[in-house]
């Protein structure tokens, strides 16, 4: 069995988390991906028990968000979404809201206590996020993205042919950010590179 599912059902919450997103296509996938990025979170909110704003950008489903929510003290968890999901869970959720709106009307609530995650943001999604974090006092991001799209970036010849166009993709969205980026191999997807970036 994966590990991150493994450790996942191991979870004293797994079984809340499956009942606030359910239902959940390729839940096997998602979770792995949730588990890599909520990783990644962990010393983020431990070190700042109650003080973090969590904002699970292109959410989706929202399992990322509300994993994290059950997991670790974040002040507050909001999901973001063009297209808000509707599950019957979600009310149960505590210090969790769920909104439908894009990724730009977030601007004037991002602070220095505000942390950027995203699991598999497509394209110009990824560079949006990218962006918001740069352009903010956001403290961090973690995004798992999915599809490669278009940065301007430059890559040497080397690069070119030592990566893959989507490790190229992923290499470029940390450069954009002065973060870094590692291939998870836990993560049950051919798209398994996490980008992250602190400034604290």
């Amino acid at each position: 069995m994966n590990t991150y599912l493994k450790e996942f059902l191991a979870l004293r919450c797994a079984g809340d988390v499956l009942n606030a997103t359910h239902p959940v296509s390729k839940a096997a996938k998602e979770i792995t991906e949730a588990m890599a990025v909520v990783k990644r979170l962990k010393s983020w909110a431990i070190q700042h028990p109650m003080e973090l704003i969590l904002w699970d950008l292109c959410a989706g489903n929202a399992l990322t968000g509300i994993l994290a929510a059950y997991l670790l003290p974040f002040k507050r968890v909001i999901a973001v979404d063009r297209k808000r999901r509707k599950r019957q869970g979600y009310q149960n959720v505590r210090r969790w809201e769920y909104r439908e709106c894009d990724v730009s009307e977030i601007l004037p609530e991002i602070d220095s206590n505000s942390i950027l995650v995203a699991s598999h943001p497509c394209g110009q999604a990824a560079i949006d996020i990218c962006m918001l974090y740069a352009e903010t006092d956001a403290r961090a991001m973690a995004i798992l993205p999915c599809c490669v799209g278009k940065l301007q970036g430059k890559f040497t010849a080397l690069e070119h042919n030592r990566f893959s166009r989507y490790e190229q993709w992923c290499l470029g969205l940390a450069r954009l950010v002065g973060g870094n980026c590692k291939r998870d191999n836990h993560v049950a997807s051919p798209a398994n590179i996490l980008v992250w970036a602190t400034k604290s």
